[in-house]
């Protein structure tokens, strides 16, 4: 199967999960079967891993093969192994979960095919209230329907610096990988 065939399915199972009155051609995001996760380095030895344990968002078409993706974490979802670390991470040195209690990525003009071949993501990320260009990359699908046969898989690496996230840079590694899979709400 070509490319642009299975896009042009994964684009009519978009447009059938999403045809709901008031949602045409919207594709939510299953929170509960989709994951968001982040580790950094400590001392440069070992990693320091949490998630996020809610997420919302989208995907829609803007275009005769392109989409729109929209995703929201919530900051005080976030829970990591040690109940000291998560205090930590969502206090005001981290995320600062009280002051900016959402971290937002939305992406623009994302080929269809880029969701079963896998590539670029390009996109702004909101957190701490900075805006940020990021690039994430996406992973090959494994199945033709991504994201309700297989989850759609991201991965990226951003600088917490650039967010305002300055504390224990002596014993904190300045980049954040992130890790995101995600599943879509209903069947199409």
């Amino acid at each position: 199967m070509t490319a642009s065939v299975a896009a042009t399915g994964l684009l009519l199972a978009l447009a059938a999960a999403g045809s709901n009155p008031g949602t045409a051609d919207l594709v939510r995001i299953d929170g509960p079967r989709s994951r968001a996760e982040f580790s950094l380095r400590v001392a440069w030895l070992r990693p320091l891993r949490g998630r996020f344990a809610t997420l919302e968002g989208q995907i829609e078409p803007d275009g005769d093969a392109s989409c729109r993706v929209s995703v929201q974490l919530h900051a005080h979802s976030l829970a990591m192994r040690n109940p000291a670390h998560t205090a930590w991470a969502r206090s005001a040195e981290f995320f600062a979960a009280d002051a900016y209690p959402f971290i937002r990525f939305e992406a623009a003009g994302v080929p269809l095919t880029r969701l079963l071949e896998g590539g670029d993501l390009e996109g702004q990320l909101s957190l701490r209230s900075v805006q940020r260009p990021v690039l994430f990359k996406l992973l090959p699908a494994t199945c033709t329907r991504p994201g309700f046969d297989c989850p759609l898989r991201a991965r990226g690496e951003v600088r917490r610096s650039e967010f305002g996230m300055n504390s224990r840079h002596w014993i904190l590694s300045d980049k954040v990988k992130l890790r995101f899979s995600f599943w879509f709400a209903g069947e199409p």
